[in-house]
């Protein structure tokens, strides 16, 4: 029905829903980890990322942990 990668950018854009939705940005967590994985999902798209979920679940984490650390190191400066 649909491939993992579309299913990956389906579940960010998900998370960052309830993200601005239910939580209305009191924790950023869900907002991070829904831009990893849209870039997880098209990294996988362009085939940098192998398309199974181990490696759906990893590249979404190191995704993820970059953006939180690139966007803490601006917000403090």
């Amino acid at each position: 029905m649909f491939t993992l990668p579309a299913l990956t950018i389906i579940a960010g854009i998900i998370a960052i829903m309830i993200e601005v939705l239910v939580l209305s940005f009191s924790m950023f967590v869900f907002f991070f980890i829904g831009l990893g994985a849209i870039i997880s999902g098209l990294l996988m798209y362009g085939g940098v990322v192998p398309e199974n979920l181990g490696m759906a679940v990893l590249s979404t984490a190191i995704v993820a942990s970059i953006l939180l650390a690139l966007g803490s190191v601006s917000s403090s400066s």
